[in-house]
């Protein structure tokens, strides 16, 4: 018959079935005593994204979280990273070593629901500690009143001094 034939065009679909493998660390000087800034980011280093992601730190020896202790991310593309801040407090009787559980909860590209707990360790350092290693100044201020009330009463001493020799001489 001499008429041409539609080649036939067939697809193959293909689903990647994996759990996003994700990877915490922390970011921020910790120091005993005072408020601070600690930062935990998540990387995704598996094959797929993770959808609609919760991080929620749990309570440490020697660890108060100031404010929300859970935040919604969202999503994290496969070979990506996202990170959130949490303001904590550090007692002077905490370890040096705080071991932090951070909670996450999140979906991958089939819906299928993920939950784990990381330990994340940290590093807590005393203010004399933070001092030497450059983290943190010393503060000073106590030192430059001090001496300033000092000078003030060596001035009055001395006039009270030179007073009286006046007197004497006179």
């Amino acid at each position: 018959n001499g008429t041409p034939v539609a080649p036939k065009i067939s697809f193959i679909s293909l689903t990647i079935n994996a759990q996003p493998l994700l990877q915490i660390n922390y970011e921020g000087d910790l120091i005993k005593g005072k408020n601070n800034e600690l930062e935990i980011r998540m990387t995704n280093v598996g094959l797929v994204d993770a959808k609609f992601l919760n991080v929620e730190l749990v309570d440490a020896d020697g660890l108060k979280i100031i404010g929300s202790k859970k935040v919604y991310i969202g999503d994290i593309d496969s070979d990506d990273f996202d990170s959130v801040k949490f303001k904590v407090f550090i007692s002077n009787t905490a370890s040096s070593e705080i071991s932090l559980p951070v909670e996450l909860t999140y979906r991958d590209a089939t819906n299928q629901l993920y939950g784990e707990t990381v330990i994340v360790n940290l590093k807590a350092y005393t203010p004399k500690e933070a001092i030497e290693l450059g983290l943190m100044k010393s503060n000073r201020t106590t030192l430059y009143i001090g001496l300033v009330v000092v000078l003030i009463i060596a001035w009055f001493i001395y006039r009270k001094i030179r007073k009286r020799r006046k007197k004497k001489e006179a």
